[in-house]
């Protein structure tokens, strides 16, 4: 349980961290958070947690995100059991930005099949579209930054005294670093 509460400290930190950094742009953030958002979006087992709907709930309005309009099923998670567990732990947040980008956007909440989880529908062709028009092909992203820290970092071999070029440098390392999460991170959602 200690490694829970710790992975999400963790998780609501970068988040926060995130939202700052993209400010008032457009942003999207969807998925299993693994947390419900208030009580009545859970049904049997124990009832949620009180401290833990509250942080979630802070952190979603820290990084000035709300829930995006959906339809389908109310629950996107079923432990399968007799004994039967209902929660929405799936869901899609977005930034105010996003909604008057994309007010006719929304998410579907299938029904699971064979699986615990019923799949989000009906954004996909949405994200792929925002995602090339807005901020283009995540790789290519981390070319460029590699290619901007290549040439830095050979201007800073001609002159390794140049202060400007040194703080050039760290930056564009920074920018690298932050380019190659997001591809290991667009990777693994595929």
């Amino acid at each position: 349980m200690e490694q829970m509460i710790h992975l999400t400290c963790s998780f609501y930190g970068k988040t926060f961290a995130l939202s700052q950094r993209i400010g008032s742009s457009q942003w999207i953030l969807g998925g299993d958070f693994n947390e419900v958002r208030f009580s009545h979006e859970k049904i049997g087992g124990k009832p949620a947690h009180t401290r833990r709907l509250a942080k979630f709930n802070k952190c979603i309005a820290d990084c000035a995100l709300q829930d995006l309009k959906s339809t389908g099923c109310n629950y996107s998670w079923s432990n399968n059991q007799e004994d039967c567990i209902l929660c929405r732990l799936d869901r899609v947040l977005v930034s105010t930005s996003w909604l008057n980008s994309f007010p006719e956007s929304y998410v579907h909440y299938d029904s699971p099949g064979l699986s615990d989880h019923s799949p989000l529908k009906h954004l996909k062709r949405i994200l792929k579209h925002w995602n090339n028009t807005i901020f283009g092909p995540v790789h290519r992203a981390l070319e460029v930054s590699k290619e901007k820290l290549k040439e830095t970092q050979q201007a800073v071999m001609k002159d390794p005294r140049n202060p400007s070029l040194l703080a050039a440098e760290k930056e564009a390392k920074a920018k690298y670093l932050d380019q190659l999460q997001m591809e290991e991170s667009f990777q693994r959602q595929k």
